[in-house]
């Protein structure tokens, strides 16, 4: 019988160490280091889909992702106060598509298959960094009492 070289105690269902209590001891900060992590990113995601929204509409179609925004912004907000974010992310998909093309076929320049293409690009555009800020949103309005934002 072969032996192992893993002792009986760190088998496969070994238990994590312990992790030390967050607090003026661990880093001195107001957030944990999950929270700063998590607003880092969400920031830089923000900024960065914001980044891509901008260069859409100056590039493609200013009409198509002005409509997206004006139709998706309104449902991203209000979700914040929903408990479920299932089918208010799903709204403000929605929205952000039917704007995007509505905006690009009627305000739009050019052939209407170009006009088309373009409502794809706002919509792919601008319904993705809706979602994110409606999920920043409620996720900043659903902190836990006890947590530190």
């Amino acid at each position: 019988m072969p032996s192992s070289d893993v002792p009986p105690s760190q088998g496969l269902r070994s238990t994590p160490p312990p992790v030390p209590p967050s607090g003026p001891a661990g880093g001195g900060g107001s957030r944990s280091a999950s929270g700063r992590f998590f607003a880092l990113r969400a920031s830089r995601a923000l900024a960065f889909g914001f980044i891509v929204v901008a260069l859409v509409a100056w590039l493609v179609t200013l009409p198509g992702v002005v409509a997206a925004l004006v139709l998706g912004a309104p449902l991203a907000w209000l979700a914040s106060k929903r408990r479920l974010l299932i089918l208010p992310i799903l709204a403000t998909v929605v929205a952000a598509t039917v704007g995007a093309f509505a905006g690009a076929l009627y305000f739009g320049g050019g052939a209407v298959p170009a006009r088309l293409l373009s409502g794809v690009l706002a919509a792919v555009a601008v319904g993705p960094w809706l979602v994110l800020v409606q999920v920043v949103l409620w996720g900043r309005s659903h902190v836990p009492p006890g947590a530190s934002a």
